[in-house]
C-alpha cells in the first residue's frame, strides 16, 4: 500500500478503512497525506461539528454550518443527518475516480450506519459497502433483514463490533450475530478475508483491556488473493487500527457464486425441520452461570450452522438473470455469432437485432430459417414465395454492405 496512485488511469481501487473516533484533526491529516495512496476512505464515527459560519439575518455571529472536514482532492459521500442524529459512516472518494461516477445508493438502504457506494465501469455496477455496527448490532441485524433485496458487492468493510473465533483466535465462541454476519456476506457474494499481518484492530485506551479484532474486510471471492493489511502507522489518536484493502476494476462482467436456500422450496422445509429437530435435541436445563449460558447459546448456534451447511447450495450468479444459463449456452451463443459473421461476409447481408427479448427471439428464429434456406435452396429468389405459400407476410430489413 506504500506506492502512490497519482496516475489518472486506475485499474484497481485501494480502500482505507478506519473508525476515527470523531477526531477532526486526524481526518484532516488523512485527507492530506493519503490523497496519492488511496482512492476511497471509508470512515466510521466521523467528526460531525461546526466547520464555519455564514452571514445570518438573525444571528450577529452568523449561522453555523455543520459537517465534516473537506479537501479539494476528495469528494465527500455521506447521508445527511436525520433528526439531528449524525451519520456514523462516511466515504471520501478521490477525484481520480470521478469518471466512475461514484453514487451513494440510498435507494438500496437508507441508514446512517450503512453506506453503499456504487461505481460504474465497463458497463458494470460495482458496489462497495462501509458499515458501523454498534454494541446492539444494529447494522448487522439491518443487513440481515435487507440482504434479499441488496445487490452483489465486491467489498464490505468497517467496524462491526462483533467478536468470533472465526477472525479472532483469542475468542472461544462463534455466536448467532457472527453467524448472521457471515451469512449476509455470503449472500452478497463475499467472504471474510483476514489481514495479512495478524494482530488486533481495536486497542482500548484502557491498558488493562486486551486488544481485539472487530474491524473486518469481506471481499469478493475472485479478489480474495489480495489480503488486507493493518496500517499501524496511521492509527493516530484513534483506538482503531486502520485496514487497507484493494479490488480490481474488471474489464468485463464476471460471474460469482452465492450460497443460499431457495425460498418456498423443499430444501427450505428440510432446513426448518432440521433446525427444529436439532433444537429439540439440545439438553435443556436452566443455566445458572455465565459459562452455562454461553454453552447453551453455542449449542443453538451450532445447530443453525450445521443445518445451513447441510442444506444450502452454491449457485452460479451471472449477469444473465436466467438460472438455466450455463457454459454450454455461452458456447452456443458464441458459435451462432461466428456463423452469422461468416454468413455476413459471404452474402453481404446483416440482420439488425432488436433489444426486447421477445422480438429478439423471433429475429433469431427468422435469421436461422433465412440462413438455412439460402444455403440449401437452389434459388435465393424463391425465398419470398416460400413465405407467401404459408400465408406469411414478412418484410425483413436487410442492409447491404
Amino acid at each position: 500500500m506504500e506506492g502512490d496512485l497519482a496516475q489518472t488511469n486506475v485499474s484497481a481501487v485501494r480502500v482505507f478503512c478506519q473508525n476515527v473516533a470523531k477526531n477532526a484533526l486526524h481526518v484532516d491529516a488523512l485527507l492530506s497525506e493519503l490523497r496519492n495512496k488511496f482512492d476511497v476512505l471509508f470512515l466510521q464515527e466521523p467528526p460531525w461539528r461546526a466547520i464555519r459560519r455564514v452571514p445570518s439575518t438573525t444571528n450577529r455571529q452568523g449561522d453555523e454550518i455543520v459537517g465534516t472536514p473537506k479537501h479539494p482532492d476528495w469528494l465527500t459521500v455521506v447521508r445527511p443527518p436525520t433528526n439531528d442524529k449524525a451519520p456514523r459512516v462516511l466515504a471520501y472518494v478521490h477525484n481520480r475516480l470521478t469518471r466512475l461516477r461514484p453514487n451513494l445508493r440510498r435507494d438500496l438502504i437508507d441508514h446512517g450506519d450503512i453506506l453503499i457506494l456504487s461505481l460504474f465501469s465497463e458497463g458494470r455496477t460495482i458496489n462497495i459497502m462501509n458499515v458501523y455496527s454498534d454494541d446492539q448490532h444494529t447494522a448487522i441485524n439491518l443487513l440481515a433483514e435487507h440482504v434479499p433485496i441488496l445487490p452483489a458487492c465486491v467489498l464490505m468493510t468497517g467496524d462491526f463490533n462483533c467478536h468470533s473465533r472465526e477472525w479472532d483466535p483469542s475468542v472461544p465462541h462463534h455466536r448467532m450475530t457472527a453467524i448472521s454476519l457471515l451469512n449476509t456476506a455470503a449472500r452478497l457474494g463475499l467472504e471474510l478475508t483476514l489481514h495479512v499481518n495478524p494482530g488486533p484492530t481495536f486497542l482500548s485506551h484502557n491498558v488493562e483491556l486486551r486488544g481485539s479484532v472487530i474491524d473486518l474486510v469481506f471481499i469478493k471471492a475472485s479478489e480474495s488473493l489480495v489480503q488486507p493489511r493493518r496500517l499501524v502507522e496511521w492509527q493516530g489518536l484513534s483506538d482503531h487500527i486502520p485496514l487497507a484493502s484493494k479490488f480490481s476494476l474488471p474489464s468485463e462482467l464476471e460471474d460469482f457464486k452465492r450460497v443460499s436456500i431457495a425460498k418456498g422450496s423443499d430444501v427450505e422445509t428440510q432446513f426448518v425441520e432440521q433446525l427444529i429437530g436439532g433444537i429439540q435435541g439440545i439438553r435443556l436445563e436452566t443455566p445458572t452461570t455465565i459459562a452455562e449460558v454461553d454453552a447453551m447459546a453455542q449449542a443453538v448456534a451450532d445447530v443453525f450452522s450445521k443445518a445451513w451447511s447441510d442444506n444450502a447450495t452454491e449457485k452460479r450468479i451471472t449477469h444473465r438473470s436466467e438460472p438455466w444459463w450455463n457454459d454450454t449456452c455461452l458456447e452456443t451463443l458464441l458459435q451462432y455469432r461466428d456463423d452469422v459473421t461468416i454468413f455476413h461476409s459471404l452474402y453481404g447481408l446483416y440482420f439488425p437485432l432488436p433489444r426486447d427479448p421477445i422480438t429478439c427471439a423471433a429475429a433469431f428464429t427468422f435469421s436461422f430459417l433465412f440462413c438455412t434456406l439460402v444455403t440449401h435452396s437452389d434459388s435465393f429468389s424463391s425465398f419470398p414465395f416460400m413465405l407467401d405459400s404459408y400465408g406469411l407476410t414478412v418484410t425483413p430489413t436487410l442492409y447491404r454492405v
